[in-house]
Parts: C-alpha cells; structure tokens; sequence
C-alpha cells in the first residue's frame, strides 16, 4: 500500500533520485526468494501480501510503485533528492524525541 502512496522516482537512466530505502526493501525481498518471503508473511500474519509482490519474484515492479521523472535538470534532480531528505527527517523526527 505505501508504495502506491509513496513510489521510488527514478530518472531517465534509472537513477533513484527518492524512495533508495524502499528500493533496497525491494532487492532484499526479491533476492530472499519467494518461499522464504512467504514463509516470513505467513509467520507474521501477512499472506495477503504475497500477492502484492508476487511481480517481484519474476524480475518485475509492480504498476504504480516507480515514478520515472525525465527532463529534470541537473539543479532539479538535486532539488528533489533535498526536498525527499528533508521531509523524511521532518517526519520522523519526533520518533527521537
């Protein structure tokens, strides 16, 4: 579900310009490998993701979680990256606290 709020923006050459943590999540759960995935879902209660994920297995992302940004200038990639980073760290923050 957080994906589709909050996809992974890539540029043109498939550079993660936001969203690298929950690009990582998404390597480490395909590189699992689906039985130890579902093993770990069914543990915790969470089968009716499987589903969700299911593309991952095969090497693909599903519909809606990557946004491809093209065109950006140099200025506005940084811009972006700054802007993800800052409201991140505002929003966690009080976790800290």
């Amino acid at each position: 579900k957080m994906m589709r709020i909050r996809p992974i923006v890539i540029d043109e050459n498939n550079i993660c310009l936001g969203g690298s943590m929950r690009c990582r999540s998404l390597l480490i759960i395909k590189n699992a490998g689906k039985d130890e995935v579902k093993k770990y879902l069914s543990e915790n209660n969470r089968e009716e993701n499987l589903k969700e994920i299911e593309p991952l297995f095969e090497g693909n992302i599903p519909e809606g979680w990557v946004s491809k940004e093209t065109n950006l200038t140099l200025e506005q990639k940084k811009e972006l990256k700054r802007t993800i980073t800052q409201n991140y760290v505002r929003d966690h923050s009080r976790e800290y606290r």
